[in-house]
C-alpha cells in the first residue's frame, strides 16, 4: 500500500474548517436568543415562556458549546496528526539517506 498526504493541502483544509467555527458559535447564540425571544413573546403562557427563556435556551447553549468543543477538538487532533506525519516523514527521509550512504561501498567488486 502507498500513502501520501499532501500536508499543504491538508493544512489548507484544516484552516478552512477552523474558519467555520465562528459561524457555528454565532448560530448557537442566535438559537439561544431566539428561544429566549420566543419565550418573551408568550405573555399568556408563563410556564411555556419561562421554559423557553430559561431551560430550553440553556439547553441549546450547552449543546452548541459541546458542538464547538467537539469541532475544535477534531480540528486540533487532525492538525496534530498531520504534524506527526510530516515529522515522521522527515525522519524517515533522513534515516534513508544516511543508510544509503553507509551502504555504498566504493571498493566493492564490480563497483567503480
Amino acid at each position: 500500500m502507498f500513502y501520501d498526504i499532501d500536508d499543504k493541502a491538508v493544512r489548507g483544509t484544516i484552516s478552512n474548517t477552523r474558519g467555520t467555527v465562528p459561524a457555528i458559535e454565532s448560530s448557537n447564540r442566535d438559537l439561544k436568543n431566539g428561544a429566549s425571544d420566543l419565550g418573551g413573546s408568550l405573555l399568556h403562557s408563563k410556564q411555556t415562556s419561562g421554559a423557553l427563556a430559561g431551560d430550553v435556551a440553556s439547553a441549546f447553549e450547552s449543546a452548541g458549546q459541546a458542538l464547538v468543543e467537539m469541532v475544535n477538538n477534531n480540528i486540533d487532533s487532525t492538525d496534530d496528526a498531520v504534524q506527526k506525519y510530516t515529522q515522521g516523514d522527515q525522519l524517515m527521509c533522513t534515516a534513508a539517506n544516511a543508510g544509503n550512504q553507509q551502504a555504498h561501498v566504493s571498493d566493492m567488486p564490480g563497483m567503480q
